[in-house]
C-alpha cells in the first residue's frame, strides 16, 4: 500500500464535510481494497441486501427512539446523523494511521474499520440500541 497523501486525506475530509459518505467509502475502497469500506458504502446508500437491512433497522430505531417515538424521545437522532458519525469515526482512524507527518499509510484493516462503526454508536450512547435492533430484526424475520 502506498501511503495516503495529505491531499487525499483532505479530499476525504471535504467529502464528509459535504455529506458524501458514499463517495468517501467508495474512494477509500478503490484506493485500499478495504472490504468494510465497500460494505459501509452499501449501508450508507441503502444498497443491496446489507443496505436494505440497515435501512429497516434504522427505521425501527427512529420509530421507537426518535423524535416521534414513544420511548425517551430524541435519543436516536436519525440514520443520516449516525451514518455521518460512523464515516467521521472511520476517517479519524485513517488519519490516525497516516500520522501527522505521513509516518503511516492511512490504511486501516477491515476489523478496525468495523470497529469505527461500533465506536460511533458507543460515542453517541447508542451501543445497546445497535444490538437491540439486530435482535428485533431477527425476531421479526423468525416470526414471518
Amino acid at each position: 500500500m502506498v501511503a495516503l497523501t495529505s491531499q487525499e486525506i483532505a479530499a476525504f475530509e471535504r467529502m464528509l464535510a459535504n455529506g458524501d459518505r458514499i463517495g468517501f467509502y467508495q474512494t477509500y475502497y478503490a484506493m485500499t481494497g478495504n472490504n468494510q469500506a465497500l460494505v459501509q458504502s452499501k449501508i450508507a446508500s441503502f444498497s443491496e441486501y446489507v443496505g436494505g437491512v440497515a435501512f429497516a433497522a434504522n427505521r425501527i430505531l427512529q420509530d421507537i427512539y426518535g423524535a416521534t417515538g414513544t420511548v425517551e424521545t430524541r435519543v436516536y437522532k436519525g440514520v443520516y446523523y449516525l451514518s455521518q458519525k460512523v464515516a467521521q469515526a472511520a476517517l479519524t482512524k485513517i488519519k490516525g494511521d497516516a500520522g501527522d507527518l505521513g509516518s503511516g499509510t492511512g490504511e486501516i484493516g477491515n476489523d478496525v474499520s468495523s470497529e469505527t462503526a461500533r465506536d460511533a454508536w458507543r460515542n453517541e450512547g447508542l451501543e445497546s440500541l445497535s444490538r437491540a435492533t439486530l435482535s428485533v430484526l431477527f425476531q421479526g424475520r423468525a416470526q414471518t
